[in-house]
């Protein structure tokens, strides 16, 4: 009796160590699992953006927290301030993968770029809610953007437009 008590201890303690061993290897799978979540998700993201980052510089300049559209098109003051917040909306998501945008921040890029600020709020009235979200009332220092689905689109052509125009 006491010789099958003894093999009884041994074989538990070996179902015991491979308990612990099977249960390393799940979490090492697991981590191994999310790590390719991840990279997955980071790969989409930069297919998502499907965007040269060399043509990015060109037409964007990043200093800290800011950025700033250096590179403009467009055949009136109109079209300038309309292209002028779509690209800011796509530069403050592709750089600083920020969403929402100050309407504060936009007017900041008309002036660097010398456009009037006096019509802006009608320039981007005239694009919302189809291609930019307001958030806020207008002219007020709380009111942000967003770019819609269908403004990133416009951006990105803008974008190939801005490329092809360089060659």
């Amino acid at each position: 009796m006491e010789k099958i008590k003894k093999q009884l201890e041994e074989i538990k303690s070996l179902l015991e160590a491979q308990e612990k061993r099977i249960s390393n290897i799940e979490e090492q799978i697991k981590g191994v699992e999310s790590t390719k979540k991840e990279e997955l998700c980071q790969q989409s993201v930069i297919k998502r953006k499907m965007v040269d980052k060399g043509v990015m510089s060109e037409i964007f300049d990043v200093e800290g927290d800011a950025v700033t559209v250096v590179s403009l098109v467009g055949n009136d003051e109109q079209e300038k301030t309309q292209n002028a917040a779509l690209l800011v909306l796509y530069g403050y998501k592709y750089f600083k993968n920020q969403i929402e945008v100050s309407a504060q921040e936009i007017r900041r890029n008309l002036i660097e770029n010398n456009i009037s600020i006096n019509n802006s709020a009608t320039h981007l009235k005239e694009i919302t809610p189809s291609l930019i979200r307001r958030k806020g009332v207008v002219k007020s220092p709380k009111t942000s953007y967003k770019l819609t689905l269908v403004g990133e689109g416009r951006v990105k052509n803008l974008i190939a437009g801005f490329t092809k125009s360089n060659v």
